[in-house]
């Protein structure tokens, strides 16, 4: 406990000599991918990485163009464009799938729910999403246990959500 008391005292301190510029803050690399990537999307290199994007490109060839992807692209000036990767394997597509079908549901739901559209189906969607999500399946929760836990969910994190969930907990 001494040791973070004074260790907290030292934070201070040099926020104050940095806040009234006794101390410069050092200007370095951090080797941050980010950095790299903000680089490349000024037009200042041409960089690739893998990013979670929509399979508008049809990068995944046998997935929905609506599903969010991991994926190679390439960032370059104004642009981040998806890297075609070809078909899946069926056998992985199978594990896959059920996950998409989720993001599609809570998706929508989300969606609508900033609208303030149909807030009963908004939270329906999401229950049925928890209910068919592998993990929850795996402990065969009733579904009024799922919307229960929903429900918590939502009034826990209400400050982050649009107002009209409000009208479903």
């Amino acid at each position: 406990m001494s040791w973070r008391k004074n260790d907290l005292e030292k934070r201070l301190a040099r926020s104050e000599r940095l806040y009234t510029h006794e101390e410069e803050i050092p200007l370095k690399a951090t080797g941050e991918e980010g950095v790299l990537l903000i680089k490349a999307l000024l037009g200042l290199e041409r960089v690739i990485s893998n990013v979670n994007l929509p399979n508008s490109a049809l990068q995944i060839e046998n997935l929905p163009k609506s599903a969010v992807v991991e994926t190679n692209a390439v960032f370059s000036r104004n642009s981040v464009r998806p890297v075609a990767a070809g078909k899946m394997d069926e056998q992985l597509k199978a594990l896959i799938v059920p996950h998409t079908d989720n993001h599609e549901r809570i998706l929508k739901a989300s969606l609508d729910a900033m609208k303030g559209e149909n807030m009963e189906e908004c939270l329906e969607l999401v229950v049925k999403s928890f209910m068919l999500d592998p993990l929850v399946k795996g402990h065969h929760p009733s579904e009024e246990e799922v919307c229960a836990l929903v429900k918590d969910m939502i009034a826990a994190t209400m400050k982050y959500l649009p107002e009209t969930w409000k009208q479903v907990i």
